[in-house]
Formats: C-alpha cells, structure tokens, sequence
C-alpha cells in the first residue's frame, strides 16, 4: 500500500504552510542560517548530464566541486517538461494546474493573486534581482513581479554575467536574493571553442547542428553523438562560467553568507523515447533535474529521497527562518535537509500540453511508480465528488517500475491495476486541491522585439 504523505503534506502545508510550523523550531535556531540567497536555473540541464549526478562524462567539475560542500537531491522531479509552467512552479511552489500557466506556446502570463519567490524576499527586507535569459523567463510572463531589479541582455548566461556581478558590486552590502537563469543547453547547441570540441572526440561528420529539433530528419550513429557532444559541452561551458561566478563572490566574501541552490526547469529528450526536444511527454530525461543546495549550515551529504522542485521555495523559506501563513502545495524538506527526518514516501506530480488540444499530460511519480495519464484540458470538475474508474483506465498512457525500468520502456500497467487505482486517485485528489486554490491567468503582455527574438533563437518562432 503506497502510503499517502502527499494527502497530509499538502492538507498541512495549505493551511499555514508549515514552514517550521511543529518542534523544529528551536533545532534548526541553533543552525547558521544564509544571509542572502542564489537561486541558478540552467536551462534545460537535465540530471543524469552532471558529473556529480554519475554522468560519464567530466561536464560539471567545478559544479560538482561546490557540490561537495552541501546537499545533492539524487532524486528530483520537476512540475513539467518545459520552460513557463517549471519555473512557475519553483517560484510559487503552485502545481502547474493551480497557477495555469502551462499550455504552450501561449501559457498566459501569472495572476499577480499569487505570491511569489521574489514577492516574499522583497517584503522580508531582501534587495531583489534577476538576470534572466528572457523570451519565456522574461517580463512577458510575469517573472519581473517582485523584483527590484530585472534584466535579460540575453538568452545566455555569459552576456548576463558582467550585469550580474556589476549589481552584486553595488548591492551584496545589505541581504539580497538573487536568480540567474540562462538557455545556454537550450536547442540550438552551439557551445564556444573550446567546448564545441570538449566531447566530440574525432568527428568528421558535417552534421548541422541547427537542423536537429522535431519534425526534422533524426540523426543516427556519429550525427547523434555529435549533437549530444554539443549539448554536453554546453553544460561545461556553464560550469565554467559558475566556477568563475563562485570565486568571485568568495572574493567579495559573500559566498560564505550565501545558500546557493544550481537546478533547471526540465532536461531534453535525444530519442530515448522516439522524439527529441520536450514539452510533449513526462520521462524522466525531461523531469528529473538536479537540485544542488550549498551554504551556511547545509550538511554536505547525498540524498535520495524523492523530491520536486516545486518543493524548493518552502525549504528555502525555512532555512532562513521565514514563517509565511500563504499557501504552498510543496512540502518543507529542511529537517530532511538536516538529516532530522526519517525517509517517507513522497508523491511528486507532473503536467504538460499544447493549447488548443483536447487533452493533456499529467504524471504522478513516487519513489518507485511512475503513472502518466491523459486527462481533459482543465483537468476533472473540482466539485466533482467520485471518478469514473472505466473512464479513469481509459486514460492511462502508462504506468512504470522506476525500480525495474529506470529507462521507463516497459508499461506494466496491466500487471499492477491496484497501483493504478491508487496513483489515479491521488491524481484526482491533487487535480481537485489545484482547482480550489486556482487563480485565473492573465493575458501576456504584449511582445517585444526582444521577447521574439529569444523565441527565434531558442526555436520556438520561425525566422521569417
């Protein structure tokens, strides 16, 4: 029987959100808390492509050096497979359902009814920024509201930089939050000499690299190493720049004051399911993500207890000790983080889709079980008070043994009808709460030049 943490952790966390709300809070006291706080967004950065995650390659090694220094979430599930709704998430710590910015291409821009990341540092005293790299991350979709200051020169991060360390200069005297974000391992992969040759090994193919996206002839053999080459060296031409970034703020001497959390909103598929790209399923390589936590009084440990990103603002909020009586659907995971919680099964939910289609894709995952159902536009009628089991069945894409098929290759669905009950009605529970605490959308603002450009380059927009 899989037991229902979800039920009581989003019941408790809904009420107060629970940020230190039992006998905690004279423990984690005694703890050094962070004065200012780094959240890193690498774009598209899936987990199992970081060194320190046991990826094959060396892409991460200064980004697995500060690892070291703190808390590794072996085990971490983003809210969807594509940029508005995953970021929306970490920001609100909202399911994608709730906040409803999760249709592509045109999700809608959030509902200012929402508290944010940045609203709730501001209020608390904290100096706000962000430099991101725009296009779906930028203004256009709400992510300004709540900081002091908000750029986006650029889609990548290396043009974000020099702005960055600039406001840092002028700022780190007094607590600040700070959230960098950058598409450098978005399509198209075109990372900079030396990296472009990083991986690639002694390929003479002519491949072209701009030619690799959906709906476009599938590279195989050596065309398909080079494109994963490219997108591998991409990721260390980011850690380059963190490792910089890092010995920068150590010089400045504000690294040791600082909880700094490196993450991304979803991976990229290379046909380990038939397609590329993502937005369009909810594999893992497009929803286990890293969440890399170092700082003041952070232990430096593994964990492998399952997590999600949308878990992250909570934790944060209490590691610094903020109480906020606002509601979260994520779980405050600090005692896990400090090692004071026993490991409990945690249930972490996914959601995707295009507007305009009839249904869309939701998942939920446990530590060992994976169900993917295709469920209406809007989800089922909150005020609904039972589910249609045949109906429910009918709409199961599949279910998976992450324990046995860790590839999820294998529906078993048809062997395990009793975990499908039991996962689809958590579903419907979550899909039900997510429709009480919704707030309406609004519509985007209008877009700029620079907003379609960075959709143009990112592939979203034709060139025309």
């Amino acid at each position: 029987m899989l037991r229902k943490w979800f039920f009581a952790a989003s019941l408790v966390v809904c009420c107060t959100v629970a940020i230190g709300c039992d006998n905690r809070d004279h423990e984690s006291a005694r703890r050094k808390r962070p004065t200012n706080f780094i959240l890193i967004s690498m774009d598209t950065v899936r987990a199992d492509h970081l060194g320190c995650y046991g990826y094959g390659r060396d892409t991460t090694p200064a980004i697995d050096a500060y690892a070291k220094r703190g808390i590794i979430f072996e085990n971490c599930t983003s809210s969807s497979s594509w940029t508005v709704p995953a970021h929306h998430t970490i920001f609100t710590s909202m399911e994608p359902a709730t906040h409803g910015c999760v249709y592509y291409p045109s999700p809608g821009r959030l509902s200012p009814k929402f508290d944010t990341m940045a609203k709730i540092f501001s209020r608390r005293g904290f100096k706000t920024a962000a430099f991101t790299g725009g296009g779906y991350v930028g203004k256009q979709m709400g992510f300004d509201v709540g900081f002091d200051h908000f750029e986006s020169l650029d889609i990548r991060f290396e043009y974000n930089m020099e702005a960055t360390m600039k406001w840092l200069d002028e700022n780190s005297d007094e607590p600040f939050f700070l959230f960098m974000h950058g598409f450098n391992a978005h399509r198209p992969y075109v990372p900079p000499p030396p990296y472009k040759h990083l991986f690639a090994g002694d390929y003479k193919g002519n491949y072209e690299i701009k030619e690799f996206g959906p709906g476009r002839p599938r590279p195989d053999g050596e065309d398909l190493d080079y494109v994963i080459s490219q997108y591998d060296g991409e990721i260390a031409f980011i850690d380059a720049m963190m490792g910089d970034f890092f010995r920068f703020l150590q010089q400045k001497n504000v690294l040791s004051d600082t909880l700094v959390i490196l993450t991304s909103d979803h991976g990229d598929e290379f046909y380990e399911h038939g397609r590329c790209d993502h937005i369009h399923n909810l594999f893992d390589e497009l929803t286990a993500v890293p969440w890399i936590m170092f700082g003041p009084g952070i232990p430096a440990r593994r964990e492998t207890q399952h997590v999600g990103t949308i878990d992250i603002l909570p934790t944060v909020l209490s590691i610094f000790g903020l109480k906020e009586s606002i509601p979260f659907q994520g779980v405050d995971l600090s005692a896990l983080v400090y090692g004071d919680q026993s490991t409990r099964e945690q249930t972490v939910f996914g959601f995707t889709g295009k507007g305009g289609e009839p249904k869309h894709l939701s998942s939920v995952r446990t530590n060992r079980w994976k169900l993917v159902t295709d469920i209406p536009s809007g989800g089922p009628n909150p005020k609904c008070a039972r589910c249609n089991q045949k109906e429910a069945e009918g709409s199961v894409v599949g279910l998976f043994d992450l324990q046995a098929d860790p590839g999820e290759q294998q529906d078993v669905g048809k062997e395990h009808p009793k975990v499908v009950r039991e996962l689809w009605g958590i579903l419907l529970e979550r899909l039900k709460e997510c429709g009480t605490l919704a707030q309406s959308t609004e519509t985007a603002l209008p877009s700029t030049p620079e907003y379609l450009e960075a959709l143009r380059t990112l592939g979203y927009v034709d060139g025309d």
